[in-house]
């Protein structure tokens, strides 16, 4: 199939913690029932890096994908994510919100770009596990500017027309058959991590271009690693 612009936008992802640290990390935390999102997170990006699999940015698929939506399918489409599996479905219902949710990589890069370093009237610093209600809340007392108003475009539910893009609608599962490669790369995350999450891109239109993203049930971002084209062809 064709190379996108954005398939060359793609870049290597890798936990930030030595193999052997995060192997002990992870395991402590697992032997003493503690809850560990980090070390959940960074296994994962481990795993991915081994695998050879490289991530799409998050930001400019939400672009991308805004793009498609409106020039296919008109200003009333909006894309989603739709869980890949029965089991993704169920285990995604309590993650996300029920209604707008941009997704939360593409909230960060906002903050960052927008030069924000502190929650406004706390002092406290923005942090890249991003806490919905602290930003419903500072958005409140931030001064109208330039980087607020970004910011509140990303986080708000009054803008982008009022559609929401990037929601996950666990409802049903993707419709649509997916590539046998696209199945391997899945199987191969399963068989090393059984507790991932898989989530496809949709939208209203005949031939959606369709990216798959992976997380894990204890943390609040995606990475998106695969894009075909439909009906099945892989990038």
């Amino acid at each position: 199939m064709e190379t996108l612009w954005i398939d060359e936008l793609k870049t290597d992802v890798n936990s930030a913690m030595p193999a052997d640290e995060l192997k002990d990390y992870v395991t402590l935390s697992k032997s003493l029932g503690i809850p560990n999102p980090q070390a959940d997170r960074e296994e994962l990006k481990s795993l991915l890096h081994e695998l050879g699999l490289s991530i799409y940015p998050n930001a400019k698929v939400d672009s991308y994908l805004r793009e498609k939506a409106r020039t296919e399918g008109g200003a009333t489409v909006y894309w989603c994510w739709k869980p890949l599996r029965e089991i993704d479905k169920l285990s995604s219902m309590n993650r996300f919100l029920a209604g707008f949710q941009a997704p939360i990589s593409r909230q960060q890069d906002v903050v960052r770009s927008s030069g924000i370093s502190t929650v406004a009237g706390t002092g406290q610093p923005w942090r890249d596990q991003f806490d919905w209600t602290t930003a419903q809340n500072a958005l409140a007392a931030m001064q109208v500017n330039a980087s607020s108003l970004q910011l509140r475009d990303v986080l708000t539910a009054s803008t982008f027309t009022n559609l929401p893009h990037g929601r996950v609608e666990s409802g049903s599962v993707y419709g649509h058959s997916v590539p046998y490669p696209v199945l391997l790369t899945v199987k191969s995350i399963v068989d090393r991590l059984p507790d991932v999450q898989f989530f496809v891109t949709d939208y209203a239109v005949a031939t959606p271009d369709p990216f798959l993203a992976v997380s894990r049930p204890s943390i609040d971002d995606m990475f998106i690693i695969e894009r075909w084209d439909e009906p099945g062809f892989r990038s």
